[in-house]
């Protein structure tokens, strides 16, 4: 046993040994040799040179402009002085600044820090991740990247999703500020500042993450391509943009998105602590379930709405059904100064019954719903069926919520709206112990 503890310390020593920290500066030259008396120049030739896992590229402070696009070793980090010195510029027309792709189930053992990156609204994305576990993103700031600023796959890249594809576990994107780095492509889908599908355990906490680019072009904040499991979003400000109706229904734009491909499983998703301002949650993960977790997906504990009422309607969460949503448990969520709380939305894009089971929503405050505009409507909860699909409602409920209108709005604000139409069996429905005041309607009705 002493023999094989002195063999493990050696290899362990060795390991620490041969890591090396290699250095880029502004006035470094790629002719040199990468220490920190005699850097390299820029992080694409860098990347090229530094290849042994454990390494570490070091940005000096000060501004890089990057013409290609650079992939990092599996194992390579990348640490800059401080995301407030240190830029680093991304000069590629489209295409991808940094590139971290692997086979799927590789362990990635790597990070990134320290750095402003900047897209010029030119460069499509700032990192790529395919393929890889492990892989952190921690106190870097990212602006103006056209179509994601993070993009974290689990499967091989032009690999298809599926669960037979081994999810990646242990990444995160924390203590980061994301502006404009989403673009919303109508008819070809949307972008986001933080995209992820394959994951298990994916984790985005404590970052700044804004949209606020002209109407009809804005993405996502966090959004999930399916496929997630254990998936936490927690500690986040996400400030959207008040458009017009119009705009939304033809920008889709959403704080939190949970998508995917027909079949695409979330498990356990939970979103928590977040302030959500001008922007909505949309769930709708085409089959959300519990799996091997308490919920499907819990949220809870987040501000939602706008700081004063709003000139067009603004919903707080929507719930939108492909296949079937379980177990989706929202409570503790304070929403402010929006037209309508939670709405239950379905659309007819399968031909079988969608269901919604067992959705808890409970001890939430809905205070001061409505819009800017005399006579508006406003409801804490709204059920909405898309186009007559058929579809089931099994095991509702609706307690211990406290929901007020604003003053001015009109006599159809009804406060929990359960629109009665062909096609909808539901079963199983408790609304019970809610105080309700100011609503010019009624405070249950199926209008």
């Amino acid at each position: 046993m002493k023999k094989f503890l002195m063999i493990f310390m050696f290899l362990f020593i060795s390991l620490i040994i041969k890591a090396t920290t290699y250095y880029i500066d502004p006035n470094g030259n790629n002719s040199n040799n990468g220490s920190s008396g005699s850097p390299w120049k820029t992080l694409f030739y860098a990347s090229t040179r530094v290849t042994n896992s454990g390494d570490i590229i070091h940005v000096n402070a000060g501004t890089y402009t990057e013409t290609s696009q650079s992939q990092l070793a599996v194992g390579v980090s990348i640490e800059g002085d401080d995301m407030v010195t240190t830029t680093v510029v991304s000069n590629i027309s489209s295409g991808l600044l940094l590139s971290l792709t692997s086979t799927h189930g590789t362990n990635g053992n790597q990070h990134i820090s320290g750095i402003n990156f900047n897209g010029n609204n030119n460069t499509y994305y700032a990192i790529e991740v395919y393929g890889r576990s492990n892989v952190s993103i921690v106190f870097c700031t990212f602006v103006d990247f056209y179509q994601y600023g993070i993009k974290m796959f689990g499967q091989t890249k032009g690999e298809s999703e599926s669960t037979s594809v081994p999810y990646a576990t242990g990444n995160s994107v924390h203590d980061c500020t994301i502006t404009n780095c989403a673009y919303y492509q109508s008819g070809s889908g949307g972008g986001a500042n933080v995209f992820v599908a394959c994951q298990k355990g994916f984790q985005v906490y404590n970052c700044n993450i804004t949209q606020s680019r002209p109407a009809y072009t804005n993405g996502c904040g966090v959004k999930t391509d399916g496929w997630t499991k254990g998936m936490k979003i927690y500690n986040n400000t996400l400030i959207g943009q008040i458009l017009s109706d119009k705009e939304v229904a033809d920008s889709w734009d959403f704080a939190i998105e949970m998508w995917g491909d027909f079949g695409s499983i979330a498990e356990g998703i939970e979103i928590y602590n977040n302030v959500i301002l001008n922007w909505e949650i949309d769930i709708s993960g085409r089959i959300t379930q519990k799996g091997g977790y308490n919920f499907g997906c819990s949220i809870h504990d987040n501000w939602i709405g706008c700081l004063v009422l709003p000139p067009v309607s603004k919903i707080g969460i929507i719930l939108e059904a492909n296949t079937s949503l379980d177990n989706i448990w929202i409570y503790n969520n304070h929403f402010k100064n929006i037209k309508t709380g939670i709405s239950f939305y379905v659309t007819n894009q399968l031909p079988l019954p969608i269901s919604f089971t067992n959705i808890f929503i409970c001890y939430n405050i809905f205070e001061e719903l409505g819009y800017d505009v005399d006579g508006a409507d406003a409801r804490a909860f709204m059920w909405y069926n898309g186009s007559g699909t058929t579809h089931i409602m099994n095991n509702i409920m609706i307690c211990n919520n406290v929901m007020t209108a604003n003053a001015r709005v009109g006599t159809s604000s009804d406060a929990i709206s359960l629109r009665s139409q062909s096609g909808v069996t539901s079963s199983n429905f408790f609304i019970k112990n809610n105080i309700i005041t100011g609503f010019a309607g009624y405070c249950v009705s199926n209008r």
